[in-house]
């Protein structure tokens, strides 16, 4: 029987996405429904998974999904700057408690389950890592770079593009090693497996992108890059928390 692992290989996933606590952590997958999933292509995604390990999924959430995601969104204040050994330049952050509605809905069964069909992991599941909400402000962006595996079997990472008035693109490099390079629109996320394609977003020189990124899992076991990576916002000057401002 073949694994998670083999069935995804290292993929990048962008859409528009919700999400819900991992079985691990703690919300009954039977509380709460969450976010209702749109009309996607899920056989095309799954050929796009499985030949460059990416899948860009436009319109993944419903519009009303969506736009009460990011009211949600637009009312976190406390976004920080991230520690000195992020791969990111002047982005700011900062972490969804899973009780929230927030991270509730994108960890939600209905984006569960669509997911699975997607990557064709039939055990995929919400993580414990929690869900993160990264603004690129003026002059930010992030280097090339793979994610770093967080569990004994390579995760999904996924990307949902709440807000995007910026400049900056999304870029990532296929097998054949052809870089694509994309404005993510708000509608779209993304979702990555830890050590897949390389990728990186150009410097924002003007507007700005607010993000949520959370994971997806097969396994509960966790490795060290899982802790370290818990340190993103710890340390952080408080005088230098930002207000959520968009233009």
């Amino acid at each position: 029987k073949k694994s998670c692992e083999m069935m995804m290989g290292k993929f990048f996933l962008s859409l528009s996405v919700v999400a819900l606590v991992s079985p691990c952590g703690g919300l009954s997958t039977q509380q709460f429904r969450g976010a209702e999933v749109g009309q996607i292509d899920e056989a095309a995604l799954r050929r796009s998974w499985t030949r460059d390990g990416v899948a860009y999924v436009e319109e993944f959430l419903t519009e009303e999904s969506f736009l009460e995601l990011e009211a949600l969104a637009r009312q976190y204040s406390d976004l920080r700057p991230e520690s000195s050994n992020s791969v990111a330049q002047g982005r700011l952050g900062t972490y969804v408690d899973p009780k929230e509605r927030v991270a509730r809905i994108l960890t939600s069964p209905n984006v569960r389950d669509a997911l699975r069909r997607c990557t064709g992991c039939g055990n995929l599941v919400p993580s414990d890592f929690p869900v993160e909400l990264r603004r690129y402000p003026l002059q930010s962006s992030m280097d090339w770079h793979q994610d770093e595996i967080l569990y004994s079997e390579p995760q999904v990472e996924c990307v949902l593009t709440i807000i995007n008035t910026s400049d900056s693109r999304t870029q990532w490099q296929r097998k054949t090693g052809d870089v694509v390079s994309t404005f993510m629109h708000p509608t779209p996320p993304p979702l990555v497996e830890a050590e897949g394609p390389r990728h990186c977003v150009t410097p924002v020189t003007e507007g700005d992108r607010l993000i949520a990124k959370f994971v997806y899992t097969s396994s509960p076991f966790k490795l060290q890059a899982w802790y370290d990576n818990l340190d993103a916002y710890r340390q952080h000057d408080k005088s230098k928390e930002h207000e959520i401002t968009y233009r």
